[in-house]
C-alpha cells in the first residue's frame, strides 16, 4: 500500500535557476525510480532563513507532494541528503486523502438543498396583527 508524503527541501540559494531546475528533476527522476508518484509540486520560492544554515541567511524552497512505499522513504531520503546544493530536508508523512466521486457530492448538494427547501417550508411568514399583539402582551405582563 502507498503511503503519501509531502518533501520539502532547502536548495543553496548561489545555484543558477538552470542547476536548480537539474537537481529537482534529479529528485523527481530519483521518486519515479522507486516507484513513486508526484502528485503536486509546488515551485521553487526564494526564502529568507530565521537562522543562518550553512553560512546562508537565504535558501530557496521546494515543497513536492508524493506517495511512495514506506520502504522506500529511507532511500528517498538519503539521495536527497546526497544531492549537492541541498541543505535541509523535511519529510512528513501526510494522512491518506479521501476521493470523492461527483456521483457522492452531487448527492450530498441535493440532500442539502432538499433539507433548505423543507425548513423554508416549515417557516411561517409573521403578520404585523401578531407581532403588535405580541407587543401588547409584553406591555401587559410588564405591568404586573
Amino acid at each position: 500500500m502507498l503511503h503519501e508524503y509531502e518533501i520539502t527541501y532547502l536548495t543553496n540559494p548561489q545555484i543558477t535557476d538552470e542547476k536548480r531546475g537539474e537537481l529537482d528533476a534529479s529528485i523527481d527522476a530519483a521518486i519515479a525510480q522507486l516507484e513513486g508518484s508526484i502528485r503536486h509540486s509546488l515551485p521553487n520560492i526564494r526564502r529568507r532563513l530565521s537562522y543562518m544554515l550553512n553560512k546562508h541567511t537565504a535558501a530557496f524552497s521546494r515543497t513536492v507532494q508524493i506517495e511512495l512505499d514506506p520502504a522506500h522513504i529511507e532511500e528517498v531520503r538519503k539521495v536527497i541528503r546526497k544531492t549537492d546544493g541541498v541543505l535541509r530536508l523535511y519529510v512528513i508523512h501526510t494522512p491518506q486523502r479521501q476521493s470523492v466521486t461527483l456521483e457522492a457530492l452531487t448527492k450530498a448538494l441535493e440532500r442539502d438543498s432538499k433539507d433548505a427547501a423543507a425548513k423554508k417550508k416549515e417557516e411561517k411568514p409573521v403578520t404585523m396583527q401578531e407581532v403588535e399583539a405580541g407587543i401588547e402582551e409584553a406591555l401587559q405582563e410588564e405591568v404586573k
